[in-house]
């Protein structure tokens, strides 16, 4: 929940200077001022809260002097929220982390004054570093850390949001920027990064299981203890609940867990998904909230979730998402959600086939076509690249697959799901969600998810794990029909109808002040909006880049009103791979 910034630095007045500025940063921003804070020597941390949330206070030990925050909604053995952190930071780190769960981004302050920072399993709540002049700064928000120097463009992060919508890798839209990786501690020193340690890899997961009853049951007894664990720290939990298999498994496992809760769809009445969600609600007597979302977003909307999602997502999209949240907030404390379920299903395997299971064959250049470079829009930016975007990914996939060179193509398979799909794309959703308030996702969390990777591929084949696992909680519930996803249209994100929205589009990236117009080949960002105005033909790209445009102004506009930008030292670990 919330978010957080440390600054360390070998000198006080620069991680003081710089602790001013970010202050102002965050305010300007996100409107938000700390709800706590800690200033030890060369060392600030402050937290901020969610918007409808309470956030987590700093904890401290005071026998060994050290003091963690967090973001995210942490959970610690059988401890949630704010007695996680309380519990976490009285034990041995070392022996702790094992037992941190949840979706988090942790700082920790040793008796030495070193600042260990930990980011969950799957990367879910996205953490960032840069380092300026004698200090490390280490943030949740992107923006903040841009806005502290005068970060320039990466061209191919750029390229791969305007092409899909998600930046992949630990790269960010700024070269001096780094993207904490997924399940690691970063261990930072008198201002500069000293160690970096991987604690949890898919690779140590490699299928181990029987395809019998005992797997489903091994994994519905993990989601009961998660759920329980959930409705045990949150008094009002909201589970989503539509017509597919994942959310259907967390309401199977709440139900036995027993504990209270309510569920929620987004839709109107004649969708499949309200549809199948209503029929269950009514059958078991559960309270079911059906949101209707207005699918109008003005780009005052837009503008509006930028700060959510630090520029690294659709904001017209991502508005939509907004709306729902922050109406369901008032009245609950916490969302469920069956992200992650996929992986339970084995999603992508499809692209696996006549050869699932294969040791030694992978379709690297099958997934980077299907799943990340079939992009057919134009070539926008400005720069030359010597690579195809498809060759792009291709290179990514290889790097990512490395460790699990010899491992079977369905463990690769999940790798690049969880790196690609769950870390960067999901993960920036739930990071943008959790500044408004907790969201979280029970198959995320470490013993069912480690139960779902170790279970033989042919049990996960076809959602036959899924299926499975409904069953055993409740058969009657395995018996309601699936309402299959609706396919989205390209041009989703922005209402291709709405004459002033596509005014203001064309004013905003063809005017001659504009802030990216550097970034496009002459002519190209024209041709683009004549295409798509009224079509919504390339409406995702035409969406992306006026994210990309709201996103260079806010940073601009916070310049012109701060004091001056700081130099800037690339983040690097030297000895360290």
């Amino acid at each position: 929940m919330g978010q957080w910034i440390v600054i360390q630095g070998a000198s006080p007045a620069d991680t003081g200077e710089l602790s001013q500025r970010a202050l102002q940063a965050f305010l300007t921003i996100h409107h938000a001022e700390p709800c706590d804070r800690v200033a030890d020597g060369a060392t600030n941390a402050y937290t901020f809260a969610p918007r409808f949330s309470p956030g987590l206070t700093i904890e401290s030990n005071r026998e060994t002097g050290e003091w963690a925050g967090a973001a995210g909604p942490l959970f610690y053995g059988d401890s949630g929220r704010q007695e996680a952190l309380r519990n976490f930071v009285r034990a041995d780190m070392e022996h702790a982390i094992p037992q941190l769960d949840g979706a988090f981004a942790i700082f920790r302050r040793d008796g030495n004054g070193q600042i260990a920072v930990i980011t969950d399993r799957l990367g879910t709540m996205h953490a960032y570093a840069i380092t300026l002049r004698s200090a490390t700064v280490i943030a949740t928000s992107l923006m903040v850390l841009a806005a502290l120097c005068e970060a320039n463009w990466d061209f191919p992060s750029c390229r791969e949001f305007l092409a899909t919508g998600t930046v992949f890798g630990q790269r960010t839209l700024f070269r001096e920027i780094e993207k904490l990786a997924p399940a690691s501690i970063y261990v930072f020193a008198e201002g500069r990064l000293k160690s970096k340690k991987s604690y949890w890899r898919v690779a140590d997961f490699e299928y181990t299981q029987s395809g019998g009853k005992e797997s489903t049951e091994r994994l519905a007894s993990s989601l009961e203890r998660v759920m329980r664990r959930i409705t045990g720290c949150y008094s009002r939990p909201l589970l989503d609940l539509t017509g597919g298999l994942d959310s259907r498994a967390v309401l199977g496992a709440a139900m036995r867990a027993a504990g209270q809760f309510e569920t929620t769809v987004a839709g109107t009445n004649l969708d499949a998904d309200v549809l199948v969600s209503s029929s269950i609600a009514r059958e078991y007597g559960i309270v079911h909230h059906i949101i209707n979302p207005s699918h109008d977003v003005t780009t005052d909307d837009a503008r509006s979730a930028l700060p959510l999602t630090d520029g690294e997502f659709d904001v017209f999209e991502y508005a939509r998402v907004a709306k729902i949240h922050s109406c369901l907030a008032q009245s609950h404390d916490v969302s469920v959600n069956g992200s992650n379920g996929e992986i339970y299903r084995g999603h992508w395997w499809g692209l696996l086939f006549p050869f699932t299971g294969s040791r030694h064959w992978f379709p690297t250049n099958i997934v980077a076509a299907r799943r990340f470079g079939h992009h057919r829009g134009p070539e926008l930016l400005a720069p030359v690249f010597q690579s195809t975007l498809q060759a792009h990914f291709r290179a990514l996939i290889r790097e990512a697959n490395q460790p699990l060179k010899i491992y079977p193509n369905t463990a690769k398979m999940d790798n690049l799901y969880l790196i690609f799909r769950m870390q960067r794309w999901q993960g920036r959703i739930a990071s943008s969600t959790n500044r408004l308030w907790p969201a979280i996702s029970p198959f995320a969390f470490r013993e069912p998810l480690e139960l779902a990777l170790t279970s033989e591929p042919a049990i996960r084949i076809r959602s036959r794990l899924a299926r499975r696992l409904i069953e055993h909680f409740d058969p009657k519930l395995a018996a309601f029909p699936t309402a299959l996803a609706p396919q989205k249209a390209g041009s989703a994100s922005i209402p291709c109808s709405d004459p002033l929205v596509w005014t203001e589009i064309r004013d905003l990236l063809l005017s001659s002040h504009a802030a990216t117009a550097e970034l496009y080949h002459p002519g190209a960002m024209t041709a683009l909006i004549q295409h798509a105005w009224g079509t919504g033909v390339h409406g995702t790209v035409v969406a992306r880049a006026v994210t990309l445009e709201m996103l260079a102004q806010a940073l601009k506009e916070f310049a012109s009103t701060s004091n001056r930008s700081v130099g800037i030292n690339h983040l690097t670990q030297p000895g360290l791979q």
